[in-house]
């Protein structure tokens, strides 16, 4: 990955559909389908917007944080699914593993490691 920072968010699309302006200064375009002039407008346009659309969602999140992120959400996800199947465990314990995978969670959007 660069150590260049990228362009500040937000993003839009404008024009023909296809450039990528933030504030009215031109970032890049989508180009390269293949097909009817329709088709390659109309791809390139969605391509275009699906670009934006991740960029602005993605604004003020650690990129490289984002795999720990996803795995401690799946965590989070058997936890409390465990928590409802096993009559013999203790609420009070599905909590506390909850607590410590979302702890984790907190931590891989800030950027740390767990210890």
């Amino acid at each position: 990955m660069s150590n260049e920072k990228h362009t500040e968010e937000p993003w839009e699309v404008k024009g023909r559909g296809f450039a990528i302006y933030r504030q009215g200064y031109y970032i890049t375009s989508t180009q390269g389908a293949e097909g009817t002039l329709k088709h390659i407008q109309d791809t390139n346009r969605a391509n275009a917007e699906r670009i934006v659309d991740c960029v602005n969602s993605c604004a003020g999140i650690n990129p490289e944080a984002v795999p720990k992120m996803i795995e401690t959400i799946k965590d989070l996800i058997h936890e409390v699914e465990m928590g409802y199947r096993y009559d013999d465990r203790d609420p009070a314990d599905v909590v506390i593993d909850a607590r410590d995978v979302i702890r984790e969670a907190e931590e891989a959007l800030a950027g740390k490691e767990s210890e």
